[in-house]
């Protein structure tokens, strides 16, 4: 389904634009892969092949369809941006764009707004801006500040580390060394920022409900990207000042004024090499168990298959429309949310979309925490099998 609109294709059209863009999606050392409106990843070729979209040869084709691009926190091998295969040669367990073809990783924590408020409320825009400067003060306490970036999504706030401290010490490092690091770098960022959502709570307990801290760095994860469109709203994905941070919508409107558009020229223009080494001390204080670490990368680091379109309801499957259809107050409501949340990711449905149909089904069965299951299932994991969901497995109520 195209989203995009003659607004939106004439905001991507702006030479200007078109050449942040492509700077952003491919840094010295690489490239970013590309995406349309967060499920479209690949290029398809004649007899089945695919590769992955990237800015330098998609990127007409991605805005004439797509409101909003977005774009990899890892920065790949040049060559993987050649890698072509046979779409039934993509899978879980052996994707396009893997950790040991990456060479540098943007650590990112996206800060938002809790389902229910709106960013348009000053309070809620006053919590995100609290919020994003309270991670970027804590990462300035410990000697990591000059490669700080941060950007006003449209709907939070992104605080992003420069991918330049944040890659293996040499550049030659095996396969292996490279998917060992930067798995264990993310896991290990991702539990600095449950520390700091934590830590903010109790700092500014007036805002603790009205946003939350996406902790999810994983194998090939994707933000919006710099200059890109908000999915309802007509703002751009514009830079923020790390040391006073304020969400500011008229300069964030589209079409944006010359002097933002010059200010987004100079965003992560630099980072300061020597901000590495404190950056890696930080993430030791959050390592894990060796084996435990192992283990979680295992499952963590893959990438989640998802339909090119959205899948109509009426074409689930029976225990899917039985999920939806049978009211279930009990035991198990809270995997029923689950399931449903990561089976409508794969199927090709928009997040806002999604939502609806599961608070719904999880306010019929008296389910109180559903955005929660919400925000940790929906494009975060694969929904179980068949077979995994008839099981009633050890903690996990039966699903009739």
């Amino acid at each position: 389904m195209k989203t995009a609109t003659d607004i939106t294709r004439a905001h991507f059209s702006r030479p200007e634009v078109m050449d942040i863009i492509y700077n952003y999606a491919f840094p010295a050392d690489g490239w970013r892969a590309y995406n349309g409106d967060f499920h479209r990843w690949y290029k398809y070729l004649d007899d089945g092949k695919v590769r992955l979209l990237n800015v330098k040869e998609d990127y007409e084709e991605v805005a004439n369809q797509y409101r909003t691009p977005y774009l990899t926190l890892n920065v790949f091998r040049p060559v993987v941006m050649g890698e072509i295969r046979h779409r039934t040669a993509v899978t879980n367990e052996n994707p396009l764009g893997t950790p040991s073809n990456t060479v540098a990783y943007t650590l990112g924590v996206d800060i938002d707004k809790q389902k229910g408020y709106d960013i348009d409320d000053p309070v809620v825009q006053e919590a995100l801006n609290a919020g994003a400067q309270f991670i970027v003060n804590y990462l300035k306490d410990h000697g990591i500040h000059k490669s700080v970036w941060v950007l006003f999504s449209g709907g939070g706030i992104y605080a992003l580390v420069h991918h330049g401290i944040c890659k293996p010490a040499s550049e030659t490092s095996s396969p292996e060394t490279r998917a060992e690091f930067f798995a264990n770098r993310t896991d290990e960022f991702n539990a600095l920022i449950v520390k700091v959502a934590a830590d903010f709570k109790v700092a500014h307990p007036e805002y603790a409900n009205k946003v939350k801290f996406d902790a999810l760095n994983n194998a090939k994860r994707i933000f919006k990207c710099i200059l890109s469109i908000h999915k309802k709203k007509p703002y751009a994905v514009t830079p923020l000042n790390r040391d006073a941070i304020k969400i500011d919508f008229e300069r964030a409107r589209i079409p944006l004024k010359e002097d933002m558009i010059a200010e987004v020229r100079q965003w992560y223009s630099t980072y300061d090499a020597a901000e590495r080494e404190p950056l890696l001390r930080l993430l030791d204080e959050f390592k894990e168990p060796e084996e435990e670490a192992r283990q979680k990368s295992k499952r963590q680091f893959k990438e989640i298959w998802t339909s090119v379109f959205k899948v109509d309801a009426k074409y689930f499957p029976p225990c899917i429309r039985r999920i939806i259809d049978v009211e279930h107050p009990g035991e198990g409501r809270t995997r029923f949310s689950a399931i449903l949340s990561t089976f409508l990711y794969q199927m090709g449905w928009p997040e806002d979309e999604a939502w609806s149909f599961v608070e719904k089904v999880s306010d019929r069965n008296g389910l109180p925490n559903a955005d929660h299951i919400f925000d940790s299932c929906f494009g975060r994991i694969s929904c179980p099998s068949c077979q995994k969901i008839q099981t009633d497995a050890a903690g996990y109520p039966i699903l009739d």
